[in-house]
């Protein structure tokens, strides 16, 4: 396997290459799409690699969804600022490839193993947003909005790492297009739209110089899906041996007259519309596939979301006959994120909708279809904005999905559904206690699935490392976790899993991980919601931002800002915004502070320690000017007089984007308690045409207590003196151990068993 070195991955090509790109068309956005208002730089990180020692740790939301493999946009290294459209590609001996666009490349990754994706080559590209990639044996086909017609890459020698710019193809007019499907059963290709065009179609009779041998131009066609029928019914007549173009068009580029176009392309010079098509609520026809039976045609419209205030809906049409196509059913998943790209494998749709991620459904019957699965790759929002998932390619026999991200780039994953489901029988706890708790759970087996006996587990971190242990089965069929004792006001974090015997894993929670604090009791100093004036402080002396002053208010929301308060009806934010562009009233020549009321967290009793949360929102990674400011927090415990930082948030990273992100510490880590203590939140924009943006909520002070002795006998720490206290200590008997030690000597001996058995029953839960 060819793995390119950063020096030079791939960024010398032919001179043919070289000569085609200095002359492409620099790129503008088009006015189907309107991605660039809502442009973000994509998330510097590391790669993740399932099967690297050192692959890191990832924060993405899933349901039965696993990420095997993550290459973020800047390892591929060829300076672009995001990804677009994604393709796979199997080479003759079964190793698998993602061809993955980037605004300035096209990128070669093998997944044959998904746990450990390597990139094999990249290829200079027009700078553009919009790049589509499609593959007709061993050829890939790339085109973009930026121009560069159809270039042709061979793939002959990918699985010796070796792949070859063929040349490129101008003829056909503009050399903008702006997607590209192939029909491999017949062997044509179709460029759709650049500009305002068409289908501009080419035959792959020679595949690395393909021929322009028709064309439709009486609608713009932003994306089609071509297939050949042996037989088919049009107008209530039995037509053979027929290539079809389902068309999602309109005109002016799409945006008037948006529908669905049937196309008989079987005479290329010739194309005949067998049906054009409207269906509800309507804004952008965008893309469509067909099921596998071609009964069903699934269409997804790009604007409905921001246009109608509509949830993520897919459009279902009868298309068993050609001339008449019914749109029978629309389905949602009533998330708020626009859809994009959609695809069909067996009874399976796969849906990259933007800030929701990969979206699966179950459409075996279109008329019932339920969300079954997601992976979720723009963490923190789900809003209806361009960022976020672009496409998934879900058709590798392995069962590999490859979905890009514009602004996080290659994500590989699988789809393992669920064969066991972990619950908990109560609320799972944020407060543990010292001496140890139980929690009570059930493991059900699902879609045929079976449980692996003694699988199980508890995972426990207290900041050193996973521990395991064992979950106990109970008469009643249920199982007890049981937490050891652990030191007080010890933050920790904790799932659980068990086994199927597919090899598959159910977790609860089914990502990340629960967090916890160990204490008896937490007790809240100071909560605020804002939706009352409890007395902030909004300026100081040295302020000297000219707009974007901190102000408590419901915000309307930017691409930048929040659009609603996380709790209550109001939150603080850095300006409301006026309407018009995302800038306007954001924080602009300088910076404005925010200073808490003043705090007592000088007398609360002994043995605890306070916690300071608060949920905070900061966007700088928009505009024209991104990633240059900061957010700062600070502390001070003299009212003011001096100040100590608690975090900085930015210039760059994963949380700079937006999104409410939730921070707790100690303030007795940073400084002396007193009744004294302030906090202040600084938003500062000393760059120009920057976009800057904050916002605070859900500010919570609290005393985390660690009185282990209020009730004797409860040596797991739950409230009350039962069977479980009594299993702890027979379990542990004769040793020198903390748990099950209710007298507290440390040792487990016949003491504790009777400190225990005098108790029973005491303490309620």
């Amino acid at each position: 396997m060819k793995i390119a070195p950063a020096s030079s991955i791939a960024f010398s090509v032919l001179a043919l290459g070289t000569l085609l790109l200095t002359t492409v068309q620099t790129a503008s956005a088009h006015p189907d799409d309107p991605k660039v208002l809502d442009r973000l730089p994509p998330v510097v990180a590391e790669a993740y690699r399932r099967d690297d020692p050192q692959r890191g740790t990832h924060h993405f939301e899933s349901l039965d969804v696993e990420l095997l493999s993550w290459l973020p946009v800047n390892v591929f290294n060829t300076g672009a600022n995001g990804a677009s459209d994604i393709w796979g590609y199997t080479s003759p001996s079964g190793r698998e490839y993602a061809l993955l666009t980037l605004s300035n490349a096209l990128a070669f990754v093998e997944v044959t193993n998904p746990g450990d994706a390597q990139i094999i080559d990249t290829f200079p590209a027009p700078q553009s947003l919009w790049h589509d990639v499609k593959v007709y044996g061993h050829h890939a086909y790339a085109v973009s909005e930026g121009g560069g017609g159809i270039r042709i890459y061979d793939m002959s020698g990918i699985d010796s790492g070796q792949i070859t710019l063929v040349g490129a193809v101008l003829e056909g007019g503009t050399a903008a297009t702006h997607n590209v499907a192939i029909n491999t059963e017949s062997g044509y290709l179709y460029r759709t739209g650049g500009q305002n065009n068409g289908l501009r179609i080419y035959s792959l009779a020679n595949p690395a110089t393909p021929q322009l041998v028709g064309s439709w131009s009486d609608r713009y066609v932003h994306d089609a899906q071509v297939v050949s029928y042996p037989s088919v019914m049009i107008n209530g007549q039995l037509a053979f041996f027929r290539e079809i173009a389902f068309c999602c068009s309109g005109f002016n580029g799409g945006q008037v007259d948006t529908g669905l176009t049937i196309l008989d392309v079987t005479n290329k010079s010739n194309p005949v519309v067998l049906a054009q098509t409207a269906y509800s609520d309507r804004a952008y026809s965008h893309q469509a596939w067909l099921s596998e039976d071609r009964k069903y045609l699934f269409l997804n419209d790009e604007l409905d979301e921001q246009n109608f205030g509509m949830p993520t809906t897919t459009r279902v049409f009868d298309v068993s006959d050609l001339g008449n196509p019914v749109e029978v059913t629309t389905f949602t998943n009533g998330n708020s994120a626009i859809d994009h790209n959609l695809y069909i494998k067996g009874d399976l749709m796969y849906a990259a909708n933007y800030r929701s991620g990969l979206r699966i459904f179950d459409v075996s019957d279109p008329f019932e279809a339920e969300e079954i699965a997601y992976f979720n790759t723009f963490p923190g929002s789900d809003s209806a904005n361009f960022n976020g998932a672009w496409s998934s390619y879900p058709f590798f026999e392995s069962g590999t999905i490859i979905v890009s991200d514009i602004e996080r780039g290659l994500f590989v994953l699988k789809h393992q559904p669920r064969q066991l489901q972990v619950a908990a029988l109560s609320e799972v706890p944020s407060i543990v206690s010292p001496t140890g708790q139980t929690i009570e759970l059930t493991i059900s087996e699902v879609n045929g699935g079976q449980f692996v006996t003694g699988s199980a587990r508890l995972l426990l971190d207290r900041g050193d490392g996973v521990e395991t242990f064992p979950l106990v089965f109970q008469p009643g069929g249920t199982y007890r976790a049981d937490f050891p004792a652990m030191e007080c006001n010890t933050s920790i974090t904790f799932s659980f899993a068990a086994d199927a015997a597919n090899g598959t894993t159910a977790t609860l929670p089914s990502s990340g991980q629960f967090e916890a604090v160990v204490a008896t009791d937490q007790l809240d100093v100071f909560e605020d919601q804002f939706d009352t004036d409890t007395g902030w402080v909004i300026g100081a002396p040295d302020d000297d931002a000219t707009s974007g002053i901190w102000v408590r208010a419901n915000p309307n929301g930017t691409i930048a800002q929040p659009s609603a308060p996380l709790f209550g009806n109001f939150c603080y934010i850095t300006g409301q915004h006026p309407g018009g562009g995302a800038g306007a009233n954001d924080v602009d020549n300088g910076k404005t502070t925010l200073t808490t009321p003043r705090l007592d967290l000088a007398a609360d009793g002994p043995g605890g320690t306070h916690q300071i949360s608060y949920w905070r929102w900061y966007s700088n990674s928009a505009g024209a000017n991104p990633n240059n400011d900061i957010f700062v927090v600070d502390i001070s415990a003299d009212d003011g007089q001096t100040w100590v930082n608690v975090e900085t948030v930015g210039p760059a990273g994963p949380e700079t984007s937006g999104g409410w992100f939730q921070h707790a510490f100690n303030p007795a880590d940073l400084i002396t308690l007193t009744d004294q203590v302030r906090l202040r939140f600084v938003a500062s924009d000393y760059n120009p045409q920057a976009l800057v943006e904050a916002a605070i909520d859900g500010f919570l002070v609290s005393y985390l207590a660690c009185d282990t002795q209020s009730i004797p006998g409860d040596v797991n720490g739950d409230g009350v003196v039962d069977l479980a206290d009594l299993n702890l200590v027979l379990a542990n008997f004769g040793q020198e151990t903390s748990e099950g030690d209710a007298n507290g000597d440390g040792f487990v001996d016949l003491a504790d068993l009777n400190l225990v058995l005098s108790a029973f029953g005491s303490g309620s839960n």
